[in-house]
């Protein structure tokens, strides 16, 4: 039955570990996540601010997942992120000193049934969110311990039971290999270190074989990274192959250069608990190989990006931002809507016979050249790329709401979506103006027309100016309403002085009067389009 109860043991303690961390996530709301983008100005706070997290949540996977969250949706850049990484590598190293000092140095078994008991009615009874998740954090504390608990009794009981004696000559590389492949089958370096912690609290295998499954393990949990790269964004692969690159260099000299002189690095260091000397070698050899990559960590980006070099930027990019860190994907929702914008009002310009560059803040909707040649399709093609891209950002945002957001979150997607509809819906609106301006054009010999398109431009560009700060740039959402409230007023003004200026026709001896249906339905219809696109900026302040 020992192997069973270490088994038992192992699931149990996972568990335990994958609630700890949900728990101390929900306990601090999204502290963590402002933090972690707050705190990472420089490689070494990204690094300092991966080790602490890490430490916090005893999940690298999980920091890395937001690393990649904050990268992939340009929060922080790819090197602070790629510290970040590097940072949580040592921080998991804290679990192995945790797991030693609680559950081999001391006994707190008479602990377990409290935490449970404590853990489960704050989850239950309180009806605080943070509350909640501080109950279920003890929760997870205690079963943690009680699979800890199992599974030092069951290696106990295994060495009894099987001779573990001929396996002690093997070669230190075959242990490597075992803890290669144990972390990139259990997807947790953690796991297999209380696993290694055991056998060696046993004095089932030696200290110098337990550290070669620890460099292995090290190793081998890069696979999850890996994994979560394949077929993914450029950014991610550059963030997997920047940690794997790392980890094997680093597992690769501690096993030649420093497992051969462990014993003499622990007399050295006074250290003669096998214990104490696994955690503490574990430790070391992380802190090293992090020393040795900060300051080269730019160039050590520069180099990754040369061999995984970034395609033109999509704007898919901001739809890889994984939901599971809310606060990086609000943010990359909101630069997807942005992005949207930017392209429609692009083709606005064009299709209105604007000159960007003579709009003032037309920095704002500047596209790169890659994107600006998608200006050579035709209108329609143009138009159902911009609904496409709304259906992906309609997509995304729908994915994120089930994330369980509060109320503040949800009225944030509320308020992006209403923006992006509405300015797609303003782009509808050209389908039937720039049919009118064609016509209009046709009669640019006449004074009428001239003076027309003078008006017509002339509000524009002073509708512009105002509009794309809105649009582009966080503001107060009191200044925001205030200046959506201007635009509609000065829409209003340009809506009547451009009819009047047409019934002004009907006083003379125009030729444009069998045509002055049309002009009346260009002014209702770029009254419309500036609604439209004024709902889009006040959407922002809802």
């Amino acid at each position: 039955m020992s192997e069973l109860t270490l088994l038992f043991g192992l699931a149990i303690f996972l568990f335990a570990m994958h609630s700890l961390e949900r728990g101390i996530r929900a306990a601090s709301g999204d502290s963590l996540n402002k933090w972690m983008s707050a705190g990472t100005n420089n490689p070494v706070s990204s690094a300092a601010t991966g080790i602490m997290v890490t430490a916090i949540l005893q999940s690298s996977s999980m920091v890395s997942l937001v690393a990649l969250a904050f990268v992939s949706a340009g929060i922080i850049p790819l090197y602070n992120g790629i510290g970040i990484v590097l940072g949580a590598n040592l921080g998991t190293t804290v679990t192995g000193w945790v797991v030693t000092v609680v559950g081999f140095k001391m006994d707190l078994q008479a602990m377990v049934v409290p935490l449970l008991g404590i853990g489960s009615a704050m989850s239950l009874v309180s009806s605080n969110t943070r509350a909640r998740g501080l109950g279920r954090a003890l929760f997870a504390f205690g079963l943690l311990i009680f699979g800890l608990d199992l599974m030092k009794q069951s290696v106990a009981g295994l060495a009894h039971i099987v001779d573990f004696s001929s396996y002690q000559e093997l070669p230190s590389w075959v242990f490597l290999l075992i803890g290669v492949l144990l972390a990139a089958v259990m997807q947790s370096s953690s796991a297999v270190m209380i696993i290694t912690l055991s056998f060696l609290h046993s004095e089932t295998i030696v200290l110098t074989q337990a550290a070669a499954i620890v460099i292995g393990a090290d190793l081998g949990t890069t696979s999850t990274t890996i994994l979560g790269s394949l077929g993914q964004s450029m950014v991610k692969k550059q963030l997997a192959f920047a940690h794997v690159f790392f980890n094997l260099l680093v597992n690769s000299l501690a096993f030649l250069f420093l497992l051969p002189v462990l014993p003499q690095l622990l007399a050295a260091s006074s250290i003669s608990d096998p214990l104490f000397g696994l955690v503490a070698f574990h430790s070391f050899f992380n802190l090293a190989g992090l020393l040795l990559f900060l300051p080269l960590l730019h160039w050590y980006t520069r180099w990754i990006k040369r061999v995984l070099p970034q395609p033109v930027a999509a704007e898919n990019r901001y739809f890889e931002v994984p939901v599971e860190v809310p606060a990086a994907a609000l943010d990359s929702l909101t630069q997807a809507r942005r992005h949207l914008c930017r392209r429609a009002l692009n083709m606005h310009f064009a299709e209105l016979e604007i000159n960007p560059e003579t709009v003032p803040g037309h920095a704002l909707v500047s596209l790169d050249d890659a994107e600006s040649e998608t200006y050579d399709q035709t209108f329609e093609a143009q138009y159902e790329s911009l609904k496409n891209s709304e259906a992906k950002l309609l997509k995304y945002a729908a994915k994120l709401r089930l994330q369980g957001l509060d109320k503040g979150q949800e009225g944030a997607i509320r308020r992006e979506i209403e923006a992006t509809r509405s300015c797609v819906y303003a782009s509808k609106t050209l389908k039937d103006i720039r049919a009118d301006f064609a016509q209009l054009h046709h009669t640019l010999n006449s004074d009428f027309a001239t003076g027309l398109i003078a008006l017509h431009q002339t509000f524009l560009l002073q509708f512009f100016r105002a509009l794309l700060p809105l649009l582009f740039a966080p503001h107060d959402r009191a200044y925001v309403r205030e200046q959506t409230e201007a635009l509609h007023e000065l829409n209003g003004r340009h809506y009547d002085d451009s009819n009047d200026y047409i019934e002004g026709c009907l006083n003379g001896d125009s030729q444009e009067i069998p045509t002055l249906s049309t002009w009346f339905n260009l002014n209702h219809e770029l009254h419309h389009y500036s609604r439209y696109m004024i709902r889009s900026a006040a959407a922002l302040a809802d």
